[in-house]
């Protein structure tokens, strides 16, 4: 089982990732702000961190800054209403992180599915296939 680590401060965007994702043999860990998600890979491991920028508190480009060294080679979606090429420009004062896809808000259910499965190295139908 894979262990992912969502963090979101808008609930009913993270509740329709959690709903998207819960048939498959994922583990989903919700956390609504950088700050809880920043303790949690202190004290666990994850596959995959999908992320929000804008969020009250921490944004998302503090918490993968402050949280680099613990994450790692975890992949990291990005998921955010800003320009690509902002976030881009930010993530490259990021040295430690690597990114591994953005996605633009709103997101799809298809969308979402390609970009796990290229992020944990796993074949897309078995994941798109319901």
């Amino acid at each position: 089982m894979y262990k992912i680590l969502l963090v979101d401060d808008d609930e009913f965007s993270a509740d329709i990732i959690r709903h998207s994702l819960r048939r498959f043999d994922l583990s989903i860990k919700y956390v609504n702000n950088g700050i809880v998600a920043s303790e949690i890979v202190r004290r666990e491991t994850f596959d995959l961190i999908i992320s929000d920028v804008m969020m009250p508190e921490m944004d998302g480009f503090t918490f993968l800054e402050g949280a680099g060294p613990h994450i790692g080679d975890t992949p990291v979606i990005i998921l955010t209403a800003l320009d690509k090429v902002d976030c881009t420009k930010k993530l490259e004062q990021i040295h430690q992180i690597s990114v591994s896809s953005f996605m633009m808000k709103p997101i799809t259910k298809l969308s979402l599915m390609s970009r796990i499965a290229r992020a944990l190295s796993l074949q897309e139908l078995s994941l798109v296939a319901i």
